[in-house]
């Protein structure tokens, strides 16, 4: 069992990592998409309707409201991640880190299913791209739910040890 729980807690300290690192290829993804998409700035001038705004403007603004956003995905990323990582490392945790592993990786697949469903009906971006995403995010996606059962195997095998030491 104690080498069960040293495989588990190292795909635990790997999977933190990930999970951290992924949330910093997003961030980057999303400003290089959305910077560059000259569809969503026209649609922004359009949309608002103001002259006065340039596309050197709404370029400003769509970085400020990434970063924003960044901000908050990185920070919620690292909260996964990092206490996955002090877990791991066998300090004693929160088990709130699972609970938000399990609701975050919930929004983050209902969110690129949307995603990818809304950008193939309107055919954006070339197969390529999205197939090439698809597995990027499939990849992060998975960091998540491997933190989430080695956490829990851990925690069950702990038990089961400490059952077998001290029975009674």
């Amino acid at each position: 069992m104690e080498k069960k729980i040293r495989y588990y807690k190292y795909v635990l300290y790997y999977s933190g990592l990930a999970v951290i690192a992924f949330g910093v290829w997003d961030i980057v993804q999303t400003f290089i998409i959305t910077y560059y998409d000259d569809e969503l700035i026209n649609f922004i001038i359009e949309d608002v309707g103001n002259e006065a705004l340039t596309i050197s403007d709404i370029k400003v603004i769509i970085v400020v409201v990434i970063a924003l956003m960044g901000l908050i995905e990185i920070a919620g990323r690292a909260y996964i991640g990092l206490n996955a990582v002090k877990a791991a490392k066998g300090e004693k945790r929160s088990d709130a880190y699972i609970v938000f592993a399990i609701l975050y990786s919930s929004i983050v697949i209902i969110s690129y299913f949307i995603e990818i469903l809304d950008n193939f009906k309107e055919s954006r971006y070339d197969i390529i791209f999205y197939t090439v995403r698809i597995i990027i995010c499939l990849t992060s996606v998975f960091g998540l739910i491997e933190i989430i059962i080695s956490a829990l195997k851990i925690k069950r095998l702990q038990k089961e040890i400490s059952v077998l030491e001290n029975p009674g």
